[in-house]
C-alpha cells in the first residue's frame, strides 16, 4: 500500500466531490424523467445536502500542511467533523421546515449521493 501525499489526497477529495455532484445531477434527473420537476427539485436539494457538508469538511481538513503533529491533525479532523455534521442538521432542517413534496425523493437523492462517498475506495485506486 503506497503513502499519499497532502496533495494526492486533497485532489482525490475533489474527485471525490465532483463524483458526488454527478450522481446528485443523474438522481435528479432521473426523477426528472420518472416522476416530475419537483421530484428533481427535491432529489437535487437532497443530493446537495451530502455534497455540500462533504465539501466543506475537506476544505476545513486539508486547511494546514499535513507536516504538522499528530494531536493538530486529530483536532482539525474533529472540527471538520463537527462542522459537517452541525451543517447536514442545517440544511436538513431548511429543506424540511419548506414541507417538500417529494420526501422520498430528498432521502433518496442524499442516500445515492452519500453512499457514492462510501464506495470511492473502490472507485479510487491510488
Amino acid at each position: 500500500m503506497q503513502v499519499l501525499t497532502a496533495k494526492e489526497l486533497r485532489i482525490a477529495t475533489y474527485k471525490l466531490a465532483v463524483v458526488q455532484l454527478l450522481v446528485a445531477v443523474s438522481c435528479a434527473l432521473l426523477f426528472h424523467l420518472v416522476q416530475d420537476v419537483a421530484a428533481a427539485k427535491s432529489a437535487l436539494k437532497g443530493g446537495l445536502i451530502a455534497l455540500i457538508p462533504n465539501l466543506l469538511f475537506a476544505l476545513i481538513f486539508f486547511r494546514h500542511s499535513a507536516t504538522v503533529d499528530a494531536n493538530q491533525v486529530l483536532a482539525q479532523l474533529r472540527k471538520a467533523n463537527t462542522v459537517k455534521m452541525i451543517l447536514t442538521i442545517v440544511l436538513f432542517s431548511l429543506v424540511l421546515s419548506q414541507q417538500p413534496e417529494w420526501i422520498g425523493a430528498l432521502f433518496t437523492g442524499f442516500l445515492f449521493t452519500l453512499l457514492a462517498q462510501w464506495s470511492a475506495t473502490f472507485f479510487f485506486k491510488h
